[in-house]
């Protein structure tokens, strides 16, 4: 459980002007990732495998391409319980994207518009930073999974898109467990011409080829999803999944693991708008509006590509019950990203407060629960209504273990975290015999109130400047923190 509500920064962030706010946000998380500060809004991650595409992913709930573009922040997205994170779109060369402002908020309908339009520093700049990455050396016995998404420079006619897809499938490759090849931003001119039948075959056919060659150079054979429209009618539907089939699926018309789709990216549509602020803005809409269009469009995927195509459903979940409605329609793993804005974590936010389970017992149960109604036909209301919650007992002090907060003793020396290191690894050292995991809550709130969560010793290697702003944050939030989670123990 994160011990700072999103609830708190929310307004905060809402009073910026939305680019901004995405700014802020990811230098934030790219200066607190790797640090013990992580447990500020760090949530335990659902571990309910799920075989798609030859990969084990941790669980279906993963964050869409688009929030961290140039994969800055990949170790700080991975603590906040996803499974699979996908960071991008990236080109080959660095673009601006296009002119400013180009992000705007509908509140009323849960909605983004943007334009935002590839803006990225490049290939080369978004390895650098994929390869600083420490998320598969947390000790995981089964790591998140990392995807990397992939487009075309707006300088680069749409007649050589190939050679862009190409050159960047190079570049990722050896870094990814699977790639998405994205052709449906409607923010670059022409890119959506790419779902057409001829054009989708000849881009799908250079990769494919491009592929077997890096899997024999890499000894590895990486999956590649193709990202779609919800503004794709019947026919183009069709014409997507028989290219998708001829590629993904062998003689007898099972999927080879090879290829998968996500359904969807942004619309273009504003019926479900039509009269709120910004809502005339050129861009793709995002958020709550796209749920039913994408579902349509995941369902009439699922019916054409049948049972074990992997189908990815991103577009308008905003709650676990919009995830569930994904699998319904037929998809094996659902994304967010609009979502994450508005309502924070799904499995983090609005929970009730008597629940006597976990939030993580509760997304798998949901989404388990989603899998198994939609292959019957039916969905039983009470499992998408229920909620759980996270803090009781074990969970809390494991948590609080996690975050670094086991005391040295009671006396004077009080607040202070004891540690050792191991490899690159810090992990905190159980000091005091009475607090051990599965004890009483009160136990939890004696630690709580017993040490600083949040103070951390110089001697841990951290830079002198970041020991500084942790241990005046920990005098700050020290008694806010602990007021949060006593009252949280007590629901």
């Amino acid at each position: 459980m994160s011990l700072l509500p999103y609830a708190l920064a929310r307004p905060v962030l809402f009073g910026m002007d939305p680019e901004t706010a995405h700014e802020v946000t990811l230098s934030g998380l790219a200066a607190v990732q790797r640090s013990p500060l992580t447990c500020l809004y760090g949530e335990s991650r659902v571990d309910d495998p799920l075989m798609l595409a030859g990969l084990r992913f941790p669980n279906r709930v993963g964050l869409a391409a688009g929030l961290d573009k140039n994969a800055l922040c990949i170790d700080g997205l991975a603590a906040m319980g996803f499974g699979f994170v996908e960071v991008g779109t990236v080109t080959p060369l660095a673009q601006p994207g296009n002119p400013k402002p180009r992000m705007f908020r509908l509140p009323k309908a849960n909605a983004l518009i943007n334009r935002l339009g590839f803006n990225n520093e490049g290939l080369q700049a978004f390895l650098h930073n994929v390869q600083q990455a420490r998320f598969r050396q947390q000790g995981h016995d089964l790591p998140m999974l990392l995807g990397l998404n992939i487009g075309k420079n707006a300088v680069t006619p749409i007649e050589r898109a190939t050679e862009d897809y190409l050159t960047c499938l190079d570049g990722v490759y050896p870094h990814a467990d699977y790639v998405t090849v994205n052709i449906s931003s409607p923010n670059t001119q022409n890119l959506r011409s790419l779902q057409s039948d001829e054009a989708l075959d000849a881009l799908l056919s250079a990769v494919t080829e491009r592929r077997e060659q890096l899997a024999q150079r890499h000894g590895k054979r990486t999956p590649i999803f193709v990202k779609i429209a919800p503004d794709l009618d019947s026919a183009q539907i069709d014409v997507v999944a028989a290219t998708l089939q001829r590629y993904g699926c062998d003689s007898n018309g099972q999927a080879n693991n090879a290829w998968g789709v996500i359904a969807t990216n942004t619309t273009l549509s504003r019926d479900a708008v039509q009269g709120l602020p910004h809502a005339s803005e050129t861009g793709g809409l995002s958020g709550a509006p796209v749920l039913e269009m994408s579902n349509k469009v995941i369902a009439q995927l699922r019916a054409k590509l049948g049972v074990g195509f992997p189908i990815v459903g991103v577009g308008g979940v905003m709650s676990a019950a919009d995830a569930v409605s994904k699998v319904q329609a037929g998809a094996d793993l659902v994304q967010i990203y609009t979502g994450l804005i508005y309502k924070a974590l799904p499995w983090s936010a609005n929970r009730p407060r008597r629940s006597r389970h976990s939030s993580a017992d509760q997304v798998r149960h949901v989404v388990a629960q989603g899998q198994r109604a939609g292959e019957a036909g039916r969905l039983d209301a009470k499992h998408v209504d229920q909620t759980r919650h996270a803090v009781r007992g074990r969970a809390v002090n494991a948590e609080i273990r996690r975050c670094v907060v086991r005391p040295t003793d009671l006396g004077a020396n009080a607040g202070v975290a004891r540690v050792q290191r191991t490899g690159r690894q810090t992990r905190p050292v159980a000091a005091h015999s009475g607090f051990k995991l599965g004890r009483p809550r009160r136990i939890g709130l004696k630690i709580v109130g017993a040490v600083h969560p949040l103070h951390i010793r110089s001697k841990l290697g951290l830079p002198a400047q970041i020991d500084r702003e942790v241990n005046a944050q920990a005098r700050q939030m020290r008694l806010r923190i602990g007021r949060r989670v006593n009252q949280a123990l007590k629901r």
